[in-house]
């Protein structure tokens, strides 16, 4: 029996360490996706407001009735593959153009509003709806919502012309590159992506030195993966406004050391989480310029160096970093 039982603890050990070893379980899925998700199904049932289900269109010329968006269809040959109708295929590709164009998708707004505004049959199951992102939840649990979706301003005319007749493109045809209603893909990839322009460099021009920026954006990709390390460790970043994780990384000797220093400059020097008073405590000048100067010395990124506070959190994280590589202090040419 005690021989049992000390197998029975071994292995219950190991069944531990593999449930430890095998990573935190999250719940849910990336908010991004959940956005996205929320985003295209109010597209959905906004496109079918403004067109009754798309009862009546007139594309180039010829009204469409009820619109089923069927050109891709299992063929009817021996394999049954999937292949898609040319001719309906272009006439559907209008439609979707015009449609996807002419609103601002990327900057709907809406609101959700409480599962009692629903089907009354299905209150009792809607408001059991839940999700770990409190956002999402809401969505699962919404009766009905309130959305806001603005029309490109080269559109305005366009798109009073299709609630006054049901015709697109104000009768004519999908436009081409020199007209005003066109839109290029690269537009579209970067109202989609909703990324910041990447600074640092200047935009390419006839006269301008290399290298420039053509012509880029940023974009995001959500992900449910927890973090993208080449091992276990992750990353320490300093908190804005806040208490800097780097400071804990000092050790204790020099922490104490730049505690004690605090408390004989009979000042109240906050140097964990202010770059201001840390450089007071090492008896440098804390001005702005002086910041600046020295950012700009220690190598600061040029997008931070018009930024004050991204720039104070840099320089707090830099000057730690000299200070544990230092024993303490900082290097000569500092």
């Amino acid at each position: 029996m005690t021989a049992y039982e000390q197998e029975l603890s071994s292995y219950n050990d190991q069944v531990a360490a593999a449930a430890v070893g095998s990573g935190v379980a999250i719940q849910g899925q990336n908010p991004d996706i959940n956005r996205r998700v929320e985003r295209d199904e109010l597209r959905k049932g906004a496109l079918r407001l403004l067109t009754d289900s798309f009862a009546a269109i007139q594309v180039g010329g010829q009204w469409r009735l009820n619109e089923q968006f069927d050109a891709m269809q299992d063929n009817q040959g021996v394999y049954h593959y999937p292949e898609f109708d040319v001719a309906e295929s272009l006439t559907e590709g209008k439609i979707i153009q015009f449609f996807e164009q002419a609103f601002e998708w990327q900057n709907i707004t809406y609101r959700f509003y409480p599962y009692f505004w629903g089907r009354k049959g299905k209150w009792k199951d809607t408001v059991l709806q839940n999700d770990v992102d409190p956002l999402f939840a809401d969505f699962l649990r919404a009766g009905a919502a309130r959305i806001v979706v603005p029309v490109r301003p080269a559109y305005a005319d366009a798109v009073c012309y299709f609630l006054n007749t049901n015709i697109i493109w104000n009768g004519g045809d999908v436009p081409n590159i020199d007209d005003p209603l066109y839109i290029s893909i690269a537009d579209e990839l970067k109202e989609d992506a909703s990324g910041d322009i990447p600074q640092g460099l200047d935009y390419c021009s006839v006269d301008g030195t290399l290298p420039c920026l053509v012509d880029q954006w940023t974009v995001k990709l959500p992900t449910t993966l927890v973090y993208l390390q080449r091992d276990s460790s992750l990353p320490t970043f300093p908190i804005p406004g806040g208490h800097d994780q780097d400071s804990d990384l000092l050790p204790t000797e020099l922490a104490g050391k730049l505690d004690e220093m605090a408390k004989q400059s009979g000042e109240k020097l906050d140097w964990r989480a202010s770059v201001v008073d840390l450089m007071k405590l090492l008896g440098r000048d804390s001005s702005l310029a002086a910041r600046q100067a020295l950012a700009k010395k220690l190598g600061c990124p040029k997008e931070l160096q018009t930024d004050n506070e991204g720039m104070n959190i840099w320089l707090h994280s830099k000057l730690l970093d000299l200070l544990k590589k230092n024993n303490g202090k900082l290097p000569p040419t500092v």
